[in-house]
């Protein structure tokens, strides 16, 4: 780069005036060679956000180099950082490849730049913006004297002392930044929830219809009555009907007849406040002709199997794995 290319005359003559020049004066000869070190030195350096400490980083960098090193290339560097960021420039970490390193430095610094940059991307810069800030202007030191390690030898030092203040700065922002981020929230645990199961309970009913007729008749009512007064107000409590028909009749016609007649009884019992599943394990069962109380040949009606069955189920808490229902008890 051009500036390393100036520096070695031009740090030549900046050590002519420190001999000859009384301490006092260095700074005053300094502004005087490099009109940004006077305005960097003139920087109003308050804040506390990653660019006002930035900005700090810089000016410190462009001092440092201007008064006690006596490189004015590098205190120019650093100084028009610090002033572009003071104006409300963002300026990235240094790249490595767009300066003159020597190959055997390129890889090194390559992946220093990754790390720091990784780490931006975690919120560094507004969880920890004083050390996020010192880790750049570290980077961008390591960088910087890499460079002039190209044409002096005896740089070699200083570029070791850069890095491992890098990598210093590095972990004091993963640090930092751990501290800041705010901590978990509390999870109270919950109580373990109390298993539940249906449990059969010996009130079950049994009505009877007419046939070939789905309505309730006054004796079915009077059972479903006397039924629903045993379970009282159906707290933790619901019911199953399970309909039937006799063997008069076709399959299909006698599978929905015996349907019609459980929903009627449901319908009956919701109606008086209870609680009738139609769900997968509680549920309204037609089973039309297939299960008679009384066997009987094709085609022969009895009364006793032209019915509905009610069955109750308690809701109960157990230590075991909840039973399964599939079907109303006989």
């Amino acid at each position: 780069m051009l500036k390393r290319a100036l520096m070695f005359s031009t740090s030549a003559v900046a050590l002519t005036f420190a001999v000859t020049a009384a301490p006092v004066h260095a700074d005053w000869i300094n502004d005087v060679m490099n009109d940004d070190i006077a305005k960097v030195r003139a920087l109003n350096t308050g804040g506390t956000d990653f660019q006002a400490n930035l900005v700090r980083e810089y000016r410190n960098l462009a001092l440092f180099e201007a008064d006690e090193m006596y490189d004015f290339p590098s205190s120019d560097y650093f100084a028009d950082k610090a002033l572009s960021v003071s104006a409300g420039q963002d300026e990235i970490p240094a790249v490595p490849q767009l300066w003159d390193v020597d190959d055997s430095r390129m890889d090194d610094l390559v992946v220093g730049r990754k790390i720091l940059t990784s780490t931006f991307q975690q919120e560094a810069r507004t969880l920890a913006p004083r050390e996020a800030a010192v880790a750049q202007a570290k980077y961008d030191c390591w960088v910087e004297q890499s460079e002039e390690g190209l044409a002096l030898p005896w740089q070699a030092g200083h570029i070791a002392e850069c890095k491992t203040a890098f990598y210093a700065a590095v972990e004091n922002l993963k640090l930092a930044m751990e501290a800041a981020r705010p901590a978990p929230p509390q999870v109270s645990e919950k109580p373990a929830e109390q298993k539940m199961s249906y449990v059969p309970t010996s009130d079950r009913a049994i009505v009877y219809f007419d046939f070939d007729r789905s309505a309730i008749t006054t004796s079915a009512q009077d059972t479903i009555d006397r039924l629903v007064e045993r379970v009282g107000d159906g707290r933790n409590i619901v019911l199953t009907v399970e309909g039937h028909a006799d063997r008069s009749g076709p399959v299909t016609y006698n599978l929905k007849l015996s349907r019609e007649r459980a929903l009627a009884v449901r319908e009956e019992l919701v109606r008086q406040g209870l609680d009738v599943r139609d769900v997968k394990e509680l549920k309204v069962v037609a089973e039309g002709e297939s299960d008679p109380v009384v066997k009987t040949g094709d085609g022969i009606r009895h009364p006793m199997n032209r019915r509905a069955e009610i069955a109750a189920y308690r809701l109960e808490p157990v230590s075991a794995e909840p039973q399964r229902i599939s079907q109303a008890p006989r």
